[in-house]
């Protein structure tokens, strides 16, 4: 444990009792008496600090702050009783400010590092060590990046209970010309890889690929076609930079392509026959995300073209650190989806998140998001919802465990959502509207692996 000690030895002068309450009285004279407060919590700060009580040496420490005692050894104390609570988040200003009292201390600058370290600010703690002299890089770890930082690979598997829909004769009774698309069920692979450029700046690529199973039903006016198994193929490619600030804002651009393959069934003297229908999708958006002392402020637009419409979505988050590490997390956005063909205007979409760990063994993560998420994205245009059904709400639970102190983990988890299909008429005039809505959900499982080198 790094030693903070300094009694401080330049106060002299105690107050006798009797002088005291005079000046108390006289409140042009309250200086002394703020000095022999002063001394009481040096000498009270110092001994919690030398027996180990952080609990206690933070609340007098913040009690002393609250009276407009400040002073570098105060902060230093406080700072180090959060710290080895592991409150890595309220430490860091505390640190901070002991700087600010004096600049360049190794200690503090010690302290510093590694609160951004443990407290997963990586880029912070790479910004501090690119900054450090060579002795004080032999001293410590360095933040562990990499030009090749970490792989993952996600499997997931969706499967939905649309066949009593599907058999029902009433389901497509009635309806102006069109087609509607039910998904069945889908496979999903994700393949990720992060690596670090340079202090501050990192990049993240995926590859995803997509393969699908609709039912799909149409009728032009003269002919009409169901058949349950119409193929989808997906093929995407995300890029996010990353450039994290001194002052810790994580500015992160993102781009994502979408190539989409598709058949198109059509009626011939021998039955149904297929052509190949392509589309080229793309998602381009901005995040912003700063730690203010326990909380993660979330500030993010994206804009998307996906079948045919245009499609942009703001956001705004808060993520709560309450141990301020990360083994506890909750947080909540909103998010204002548009779509020039939704002639009802803005979607207000709500997504929640709670997560834990258990020992720093197991960590488990619940997460829930409501509203109409049609042509929609997530996680700065990293996950896409581009299907010509639409998802209104779902629930996620997920088990991860750590494998390596780095950061390396496998997890697996499910998904439950709820699904709405509309006809898509050929009217034009009938665009924006929803038809012959039918609702059904759908179960997936998910897994994989993500390591850190």
């Amino acid at each position: 444990m790094l030693k903070v000690g300094g009694n401080i030895s330049g106060i002299r002068g105690i107050v006798r009792p009797g002088a005291l309450l005079l000046l108390v009285s006289l409140f042009f004279m309250v200086r002394p008496v703020q000095s022999q407060n002063f001394t009481e919590v040096d000498k009270n700060t110092y001994e919690l600090y030398m027996s180990g009580d952080w609990a206690a040496l933070v609340q007098a420490g913040k009690s002393a702050l609250k009276q407009d005692i400040d002073y570098y050894f105060l902060r230093m104390r406080i700072g180090v009783g959060y710290y080895e609570q592991k409150n890595y988040k309220s430490a860091q200003s505390h640190f901070k400010k002991a700087l600010a009292f004096n600049a360049g201390d190794l200690v503090a600058l010690e302290y510093l590092y590694y609160s951004y370290l443990f407290g997963g600010q990586a880029q912070q703690a790479a910004l501090m060590y690119d900054k450090f002299s060579e002795s004080m890089k032999e001293k410590l770890p360095d933040p562990g990046l990499k030009p090749v930082d970490g792989i993952s690979v996600e499997y997931l598997n969706s499967s939905s209970n649309t066949d009593g829909l599907i058999a029902d004769p009433a389901t497509f009774e009635d309806l102006p010309t069109g087609y509607q698309i039910i998904s069945s069920s889908y496979n999903n692979l994700n393949i990720g890889l992060s690596h670090f450029m340079h202090p501050g700046t990192s990049f993240k690529h995926a590859y995803t690929y997509l393969g699908k199973s609709n039912y799909y039903y149409s009728d032009d006016g003269i002919n009409r076609i169901a058949i349950g198994d119409q193929k989808v193929r997906q093929h995407q490619y995300y890029l996010s930079p990353s450039f994290t600030t001194g002052g810790g804002l994580v500015i992160s651009p993102s781009f994502h392509f979408v190539h989409v393959g598709f058949q198109i069934p059509y009626l011939t003297g021998g039955g149904i026959a297929y052509v190949d229908g392509t589309d080229n999708q793309m998602v381009g958006g901005l995040a912003l995300a700063k730690f203010q002392g326990p909380f993660k402020i979330r500030l993010g637009a994206i804009y998307s073209n996906f079948n045919n419409a245009d499609q942009v979505t703001g956001s705004a988050g808060l993520t709560w650190y309450p141990l301020g590490n990360l083994d506890v997390y909750l947080g909540a956005s909103v998010n204002a989806h548009w779509e020039d063909l939704n002639k009802s205007g803005l979607s207000m979409i709500q997504d929640f998140i709670f997560g834990y760990g258990i020992a720093s063994k197991v960590w488990i993560e619940i997460s829930a998001a409501g509203g109409n998420m049609k042509n929609y994205t997530e996680s700065n245009g990293y996950i896409v919802y581009n299907g010509l059904d639409w998802m209104r709400y779902k629930v996620l639970g997920t088990i991860m465990v750590p494998l390596t102190k780095k950061g390396s983990a496998i997890y697996a988890g499910l998904r439950y959502a709820d699904y709405s299909s509309g006809m898509i008429p050929l009217d034009s005039s009938l665009s924006g509207e929803i038809i012959n809505e039918l609702n059904y959900n759908s179960t997936s499982f998910f897994g994989g692996l993500s390591w850190k080198f």
